[in-house]
């Protein structure tokens, strides 16, 4: 059964466009990073203590995630159009997908 994130939770895996994507907490500055080579985003312990910046953070780097698998970061130019597509095709979809997560 899908869970909603709650203050001190975590997520171990997530699905990124068809890609099994791991989950990693740590005691890092940023609140969190993308890893694409590895399939990881590393999240903060300290998002795991309120869980609408958990869900924000975590939705952040799913867009990074996304454009890396995609390959849009690595654009010669930088194309609006281009992005505005991603996003409104495979971003929103994602983040409505795991609607679940979010704090309510």
């Amino acid at each position: 059964m899908k869970k909603e994130l709650e203050k001190g939770s975590k997520v171990k895996r997530i699905k990124v466009l068809g890609k099994w994507i791991k989950v990693r907490y740590s005691d890092i500055e940023e609140w969190g990073l993308c890893d694409n080579d590895q399939l990881t985003i590393f999240l903060s312990l300290k998002c795991i203590d309120d869980p609408k910046q958990h869900w924000l953070t975590l939705i952040h780097e799913v867009s990074h995630m996304i454009f890396r698998i995609t390959g849009i970061e690595y654009m010669e130019r930088n194309e609006e159009e281009a992005y505005v597509r991603c996003v409104e095709n495979l971003i929103i979809p994602w983040i409505l997908e795991h609607n679940y997560l979010r704090p309510r």
